[in-house]
């Protein structure tokens, strides 16, 4: 077990870049890349139109590298790890200029470190080297009071450090305790870290702890990224992540810990999803309120799904779905789910017109709000009606209904069930006094369809 205060060989930290960051990059002036992204949109698959809002822009978008983007089951906190500059551009730099410069003329060049970072108050002088400026990336995080707020504001995580490559940040909250994280767990310097018993913006980098073998099982070994942490029960632990060892070859692996992340079995290689599909990346899982497991990746930059086939089984995924396409954008990517089943995702823009090779990409992180289900629902069926009211509401709610309701279920914001009651009528008083304030989601089971709908109890 060791700490995350060690400083990489100059090789293997611009190797890790070049694995991490070649799937694209960024840099430009703001009112460049305005003018490029008011054009771009991505697209949403023929299937899933009716079951999805319109996509849009996060207000909160930086210029620079905005990657390794998470939103939290509850939609309240918002992850991405983030370079000032551009990556792609540099890593070519580093790589043609390899053996006729040296130190800092290749890591500390000040072409490639925009000056976004002030924004921020990255530390990009700090370094072994004596360069006066060099290469870093820092997780960042934002947060909303409610998630019918939009993200406003990055800032520079508790965690993060000088000279180091932070990214795949993903939180596992408390089940019990919304504001308290149960494992924070991230990458650094390629391998994968964890801080126990955390808040949604964790400081003090020197508790991170690297998780040990099987998991990482040579130190420093630079190719893991974007791992995604479930707690299936109890101790009871899954880790999804991507290994690989070249930019264009990635397997998904899962591994289990029954003792809450102390130790893992050995990581084994989905076969279901696999490099045979093309270039997968960005694992997520996603359990909807009523228990059904689906994957959620990106394949050669879409963004696709699968649900589960056999329960319990992490190798067993039907066919593949495709969910997000990359419209006319340059690429999509890094899909993260609420609760809800709204989507976090990144989107990627080219410059077309720009033959400067330091400044041809941006990326920002997109949201996909899912619909009001009652209101699609009654757009498709124009002679279904239903009714839930009051909403917010205090200690009850009544559904009424002109077809016969057969169960209605209440959940919280992690997925957890509240309420649960079997009905033969088309109206019911729903009693539910003795739950905290918050958002809930209720599940409204019908002979013709199956309605979700948000509430509020104030």
């Amino acid at each position: 077990m060791k700490f995350y205060l060690k400083i990489e060989p100059m090789k293997n930290y611009i190797l890790f870049i070049f694995l991490l960051f070649s799937f694209f990059a960024s840099s430009q002036t703001a009112a460049q890349w305005d003018s490029i992204k008011a054009g771009v949109s991505p697209g949403i698959a023929p299937a899933f139109q009716n079951k999805y809002e319109s996509a849009y822009r996060q207000p909160l978008s930086a210029y620079g590298w905005e990657d390794g983007i998470h939103i939290s089951g509850d939609g309240l906190h918002l992850y991405a790890l983030y370079y000032p500059g551009d990556l792609f551009g540099f890593t070519l730099f580093f790589l043609n200029n390899l053996n006729t410069l040296q130190g800092c003329d290749l890591l500390g060049n000040p072409e490639y470190i925009r000056p976004y970072a002030e924004t921020f108050g990255m530390d990009i002088t700090t370094n072994p080297f004596d360069c006066d400026t060099f290469i870093n990336v820092d997780i960042i995080y934002a947060s909303r009071a409610s998630t019918d707020l939009p993200f406003t504001e990055w800032t520079l995580s508790g965690i993060a450090k000088p000279a180091s490559l932070q990214g795949g940040p993903m939180p596992l909250f408390n089940k019990t305790n919304p504001a308290l994280v149960d494992i924070f767990m991230f990458t650094g310097d390629g391998d994968i870290w964890i801080i126990r018993n955390t808040t949604a913006n964790p400081s003090g980098i020197e508790q991170a702890i690297r998780l040990d073998p099987p998991i990482n099982a040579v130190e420093n070994e630079f190719n893991a990224d974007n791992p995604h942490l479930e707690r299936l029960n109890g101790d009871t632990l899954l880790l999804v992540y991507e290994k690989y060892t070249n930019p264009d070859f990635r397997d998904f692996m899962y591994a289990f810990s029954y003792d809450d992340g102390i130790t893992w079995t050995s990581p084994l290689a989905m076969t279901t999803v696999s490099p045979a599909l093309g270039k997968i990346e960005h694992p997520h899982l996603y359990q909807n309120p009523m228990g059904e497991w689906s994957f959620y990746f990106s394949i050669d930059c879409e963004i696709y799904r699968a649900k589960q086939e056999i329960p319990g089984n992490w190798d067993s995924w039907q066919d593949l779905e495709l969910v997000i396409t990359k419209g006319n954008s340059e690429c999509v990517g890094e899909p993260s789910l609420t609760a809800k089943g709204d989507i976090s995702f990144a989107v990627v823009y080219k410059n077309l017109v720009n033959n400067d090779s330091t400044d041809t990409y941006d990326i920002d992180p997109w949201f996909l709000p899912i619909k009001d289900t009652v209101n699609s629902v009654i757009e498709r069926n124009p002679n279904f009606e239903v009714s839930i009211f009051p909403n917010p509401f205090t200690g009850s709610f009544q559904i009424q209904s002109n077809i016969e309701i057969e169960k209605v279920i209440v959940y919280n914001l992690f997925g957890q069930k509240v309420y649960e009651s079997k009905l033969n009528d088309e109206r019911t008083e729903i009693l539910l006094k003795n739950i905290s304030k918050g958002i809930y989601f209720i599940e409204i089971q019908t002979p013709l369809k199956l309605i979700r709908q948000k509430m509020l109890k104030n």
